[in-house]
């Protein structure tokens, strides 16, 4: 009886396999030398050899290793015969696959995740009453700067009091804008 392959082995070309057998009667070796051939059919009574594995080889030895011919085409239908020297008996295995397409070693891959990010800038107009000119937070921000010598974002907030001066109040170090852009990048 045929031990090794079992019907839950896949043979893969080029790599390292073992036929294994035992007596059908008891653990005790099958006497003389043997036949170990590979035949390939989805029909059981109507299959086609292969190819021989080995010829006149001891039974006794109980198994037989086998490297796996690289041009085996792929089939679930393979199966191993093993004939007894003097034509007595035959022994057949369960059908086992050959996956041709599969290498035997996939190779390592890098994946790497590519981001884009974007900052966004508020700008934020406000109109004098007195001379309807645009006073933009950007032109007072660069004014500030210049002053403080600061590049710490800050969001200006205007408002023309009765006696036509302008008064402007900064709040610096704010988390509202950092907090919107990331949003806005992330999600």
């Amino acid at each position: 009886m045929i031990t090794k392959p079992t019907q839950a082995d896949k043979w893969v070309p080029g790599s390292s396999v073992l036929v294994s057998w035992r007596n059908t009667e008891s653990d005790a070796a099958i006497p003389g030398l043997i036949s170990i051939e590979l035949f390939e059919g989805e029909d059981s009574k109507n299959m086609k050899k292969v190819t021989t594995i080995a010829e006149n080889y001891k039974a006794s030895n109980k198994q037989f290793p086998y490297s796996v011919p690289t041009d085996l085409p792929m089939s679930s239908h393979y199966s191993i015969r093993i004939t007894e020297s003097n034509n007595s008996q035959q022994h057949y295995s369960g059908f086992f696959a050959v996956l041709s397409d599969i290498p035997a070693q996939q190779p390592n891959r890098t994946y790497t995740q590519m981001t884009s990010r974007k900052t966004y800038e508020p700008k934020t107009t406000t109109m004098s009453k007195e001379t309807s000119e645009p006073i933009t937070e950007e032109t007072s921000n660069s004014r500030r700067k210049q002053r403080q010598g600061d590049d710490t974002p800050s969001i200006n907030f205007a408002d023309t009091p009765s006696s036509g001066h302008q008064k402007t109040t900064t709040v610096v170090k704010t988390l509202v804008i950092p907090l919107f852009v990331f949003f806005l990048a992330y999600f």
